[in-house]
């Protein structure tokens, strides 16, 4: 990184910016004040010769605008297969743009758009499109996290036919409305390519929990399963540990700080889960 000396108060690129944008594989461009019209002179150099795969735009004030800009280069390039747009403001309009790049920029497969005030409205759209080009969206990991999507955004990204492999939806204000997260994990033909879901600080319960254990008795694609800073106590921590005993595909279930009162309390009815652990 740089810090803000490498953009200029203007808001537009310095040579330093525009040499790493040429010449190095990751372009972190985070924390630049860049704005709109900094986000329009990358978009520029996206466009024309820069050929870095990642671009990381991480705290730069990007709103719509910027992003509309930025959609329209990635949509002309090939080169970019990561962006990550953490922390700016892009927000539901800004979304639809990207999501529309994704139809002839089917080379990003890596998009962060964690904490942009992002809401259903961008989600649905984002999942729109993604299911329109199936299988041809090149997608696969996805960070939405600390956006307000809530249950409908949730249900318009768990679409049955979903192809991406990591969804990071912590902090999305999801409740235990998680039914069509458990429909797709459920998938007994496959069609989950899942295979690490993050969903912690949403209000799950024990109700959600127990949505997620069912569907997981039938899951051999998940590796990595998230649910610390949530509200699951005994009843929902028991239907996951029972689900941990039959599943031997995932590895990691993150329990921390989760609110469940499970563990030497309940005697023998927890042998392999605390829910102060993560593995």
């Amino acid at each position: 990184k740089w810090g803000q000396g490498a953009c200029s108060q203007m808001g537009l690129l310095s040579e330093e910016a525009e040499e790493k944008l040429l010449i190095e594989e990751v372009a972190d461009l985070s924390r630049c004040t860049l704005g709109d019209a900094g986000a329009a002179a990358v978009a520029d150099l996206v466009r024309g010769t820069s050929t870095a795969p990642t671009l990381l735009l991480a705290r730069n004030g990007i709103g719509p605008l910027g992003a509309e800009s930025l959609s329209d280069a990635l949509a002309a390039s090939h080169s970019v297969t990561t962006l990550s747009l953490y922390k700016n403001k892009i927000g539901d309009q800004g979304l639809t743009h990207l999501a529309e790049a994704l139809v002839p920029a089917r080379n990003i497969s890596t998009l962060n758009v964690r904490d942009n005030r992002i809401t259903r409205v961008g989600a649905e759209a984002l999942a729109g499109v993604m299911q329109r080009l199936g299988e041809a969206c090149g997608l696969e990991l996805l960070n939405i996290s600390d956006n307000a999507i809530g249950p409908h955004g949730c249900t318009a990204l768990a679409y049955p036919t979903c192809r991406l492999h990591t969804l990071n939806m912590s902090n999305c204000h999801l409740g235990d409305s998680i039914a069509p997260l458990a429909v797709l994990l459920k998938s007994s033909r496959g069609s989950s390519c899942l295979t690490t879901l993050k969903l912690a600080n949403n209000n799950i319960a024990d109700s959600g929990a127990c949505h997620l254990a069912s569907a997981l008795h039938h899951n051999h694609t998940l590796k990595q399963l998230d649910l610390s800073g949530n509200v699951i106590e005994a009843a929902g921590a028991r239907k996951l540990a029972d689900m941990r005993r039959s599943n031997t595909c995932l590895e990691s279930l993150n329990m921390n700080a989760s609110g469940c009162f499970c563990g030497r309390s309940q005697g023998s009815a927890l042998p392999a889960f605390d829910g102060a652990r993560a593995w």
